[in-house]
């Protein structure tokens, strides 16, 4: 989960400093994308992502809750504990091509969205909170 917090928070200060650098009165507010485009026509050479390695993986799968809630998937982090001796290269090598190539898997990118129920009455939706289920691998 560092990783994930380390980009949310480069994301957050990319940001911040494109709002710095563009106040809202030159935002084209009818055509974001062209303002994101001309936002970001420049590199960011000096952002510099390690690869990750075998041991990380293992520490951050032994890390992980032993539960038997899951994702689309149907894998359970039991199922990833367990099966980890024989995962854990194939695992780093999918995580060092994302860092490389800055494509995440569309597959990883979907979740299952369950309601849990809070309190009062449970015929009303209002008393229900979503949670979202993504795959573990």
């Amino acid at each position: 989960m560092t990783l994930i917090n380390d980009i949310i928070c480069v994301i957050l200060w990319l940001s911040f400093q494109i709002t710095l650098q563009y106040p809202t009165a030159d935002l084209n507010k009818n055509d974001p994308l062209n303002y994101l485009y001309s936002a970001f026509q420049q590199s960011f050479t000096n952002i510099k992502l390690k690869n990750t390695t075998t041991g990380e993986i293992e520490k951050i799968i032994k890390g992980l809750k032993s539960k038997s809630s899951c994702g689309y998937d149907e894998i359970t982090t039991k199922i990833l504990k367990i099966s980890s001796p024989l995962i854990v290269s194939p695992l780093t090598y999918i995580c060092n091509r994302m860092l490389s190539t800055g494509i995440f898997p569309d597959r990883l990118k979907y979740s299952e969205i369950k309601p849990i129920y809070k309190k009062g009455d449970k015929t009303l939706i209002t008393n229900y909170r979503p949670i979202s289920l993504f795959p573990v691998s």
